[in-house]
């Protein structure tokens, strides 16, 4: 069924090779959500589920689910994007995940390219902060940090249908 999507999450253990293991799963079925994780917990923040009707429909997903690592149990809700999204990518430091925010499709608007960047605190279960803009309307891009800084990583803009290729690497201090 397209678009793939899953409740499914696993993990590892870094420190040792090895097979995933069942974590426990998502609040729903997901794909192409944004990602990130500090010292205790680790989110899925948007993506895209289906419509149960019709397997083939892709709905922008608003929620962010949380999972606390030392456990294998069920995700649980920890609140809402500023807006539904997906395809954007999620970055972190110990205490604040950040998610910049990739697009949308609507029936009635087509694709709907954001610019904008949400905060949550890891600590406190709630819904997003405006975090800023990015310099860029992306999609397909990648989120990393060491902590401190966090980095955005080429991607495709919005141009087209599918995008061109982008090359830049944009940052955020995180606190």
């Amino acid at each position: 069924v397209s678009p793939y999507v899953t409740d499914r999450m696993e993990y590892i253990t870094v420190a040792t090779l090895g097979n995933a293991t069942d974590a426990g799963n998502l609040l729903d079925q997901l794909s192409q959500g944004m990602c990130a994780s500090g010292n205790t917990r680790g989110s899925v923040m948007g993506g895209i589920t289906r419509d149960s009707d019709d397997g083939y429909i892709r709905y922008a997903y608003q929620a962010v689910d949380y999972h606390e690592f030392h456990t294998s149990n069920n995700a649980s809700d920890f609140g809402d994007l500023s807006q539904q999204s997906y395809l954007g990518a999620g970055l972190a430091s110990e205490t604040r995940w950040v998610c910049k925010n990739g697009h949308r499709y609507t029936s009635a608007g087509g694709n709907e390219h954001h610019i904008n960047m949400d905060f949550f605190t890891v600590d406190t279960t709630g819904n997003a902060s405006d975090f800023g803009d990015c310099a860029g309307r992306t999609q397909y891009l990648g989120g990393m940090a060491d902590g401190t800084r966090g980095e955005w990583w080429g991607g495709k803009d919005t141009s087209g249908a599918q995008g061109s290729d982008v090359d830049s690497i944009s940052y955020i201090t995180i606190a």
